[in-house]
């Protein structure tokens, strides 16, 4: 058991907003799309939050502190401050980097985190398909090995999520079940790897490094749990899996996005006439989830990560063994349930709404 692990116990009766009463929370990533739907949904659901910490690096000239100011400026936000603005005092900004060692945080900054911090979503990750290596390694594998060793110093902690991909196992596996595979390669070879060879080298070599694997994404997100597993033992912690990512269902407020990633990427495309015709199999199921509810699972991931940790020992020669799970593992995807989609319907129902709520703009061929 780490050193600095709390072995303070969740009962059965506490429900969600209780656990994080009085908790101190780091979040990783909250400059992306579920990270900002993530701070919504704490900030609005656990009011009595003591502060959440998040992890921001500067960007195109703009500062840490613009970046916190602005990062409260997305629509998402606007009910909060109305409703209660004081919250967002209990926000603080701690400046970083994940492509950097120890995610670009000063030593300063890191006993800030091992004193304070109960509760890590580690959120942030690259999730361009065409990455390059170098950088998907930085950022999807050594910043989570460098946050594990930070957390194993803090003094309280109670739960640690890695948000992974339902698809980090895609290669050669047609089904993705709730737990542990092999990593398609040790995360020390790889991060030395990347270290000591060349730009062009290192790009070099990566169709091969990614054997079956289709892009960088998924190959390093295969490494960074096979690394999580192996390195977190001694610690509260678990793997989250969400399915293809798309706009809010319902809250804060419906229909709410900030990118063009995956099929908001084509819908838009699509609406506004740049593409006509795809090509792929309609039939193949749509394994998209609404980005509300995926929050909502990753904060329920936390109270029961907290609530059935135990400090075990175990083997990790016996992964295979389903009565053996040294970290729980949870997918969060459509592609199980009765009603999920087939490309076919979730376009088809896009074309349907098209006259309801057309785009503003659209491109016009002659």
């Amino acid at each position: 058991m780490s050193e600095g692990t709390d072995t303070s116990t969740v009962t059965d009766s506490d429900d969600i907003p209780s656990f994080f009463r009085h908790t101190t929370i780091f979040i990783t990533g909250v400059t992306g799309f579920l990270g900002h739907v993530l701070v919504s949904k704490l900030l609005s659901s656990c009011p009595d939050i003591r502060k959440i910490y998040v992890l921001m690096r500067q960007k195109r000239n703009r500062d840490v502190n613009e970046r916190f100011r602005e990062l409260f400026d997305a629509p998402i936000f606007e009910k909060l401050k109305n409703d209660n603005p004081k919250v967002f005092f209990k926000m603080a900004a701690i400046e970083g980097d994940c492509l950097e060692p120890n995610l670009g945080i000063s030593e300063k900054d890191q006993i800030t985190l091992q004193n304070e911090v109960n509760i890590v979503f580690h959120v942030a990750a690259t999730v361009k398909f065409d990455a390059p290596l170098r950088d998907a390694v930085n950022i999807n594998v050594r910043s989570t090995r460098d946050l594990l060793e930070i957390a194993k110093k803090m003094k309280h902690l109670k739960s640690f999520v890695h948000v992974s991909t339902a698809f980090s196992h895609c290669a050669e596996r047609k089904f993705i079940e709730e737990k542990l595979y092999e990593a398609p390669m040790p995360a020390s070879s790889l991060i030395t790897l990347v270290d000591q060879l060349s730009d062009q080298v290192v790009d070099k070599i990566t169709p091969t490094l990614l054997g079956s694997f289709p892009n960088t994404y998924v190959f390093t997100k295969a490494v960074a749990e096979g690394l999580f597993t192996s390195k977190s033992l001694d610690l509260p912690t678990s793997i989250f899996r969400p399915g293809i990512v798309i706009s809010t269902a319902k809250e804060p407020i419906p229909g709410w996005i900030n990118n063009l990633y995956g099929p908001t990427g084509l819908v838009a495309a699509a609406g506004i006439g740049l593409v006509h015709t795809l090509h792929s199999n309609k039939d193949c199921k749509a394994n998209i989830v609404p980005c509300d509810y995926v929050i909502n699972a990753l904060v329920a991931v936390a109270w029961y990560t907290a609530k059935h940790w135990k400090p075990l020992k175990m083997n990790l020669e016996k992964l295979d063994d389903e009565e053996v799970r040294p970290v729980p593992v949870f997918n969060y995807s459509s592609s199980a349930t009765k009603k999920s989609l087939t490309w076919h319907q979730f376009m088809d129902g896009n074309v349907d709404m098209e006259p309801e709520m057309p785009f503003s703009h659209s491109v016009i061929q002659k």
